[in-house]
């Protein structure tokens, strides 16, 4: 049975990628990780899998920043007693 990849990580780019670009990202992903599972083993595989995910997920990783969905990110106060 082939290893799959974790899905929770394949979660992690829904909400910032363009959902355009989303199944193609999770395809590229998958293929590497299938590359990885057979270079490194599966448990190091997973941990890549996770990092990719991350490292895609964000504006920085697109030439065209329109393709990414903005949210808005309110400041976090913090109470000095």
């Amino acid at each position: 049975m082939r290893p799959h990849p974790p899905r929770m990580a394949d979660r992690q780019p829904e909400g910032l990628v363009a959902p355009q670009l989303l199944e193609s990202l999770l395809g590229e992903l998958h293929e590497e990780f299938d590359y990885q599972v057979g270079r490194v083993g599966k448990k190091r595989a997973r941990w890549r899998h996770w990092r990719g995910c991350w490292a895609f997920s964000g504006p920085a990783s697109s030439a065209d920043p329109s393709l990414f969905i903005h949210f808005q990110t309110r400041p976090i106060g913090y109470a000095i007693i």
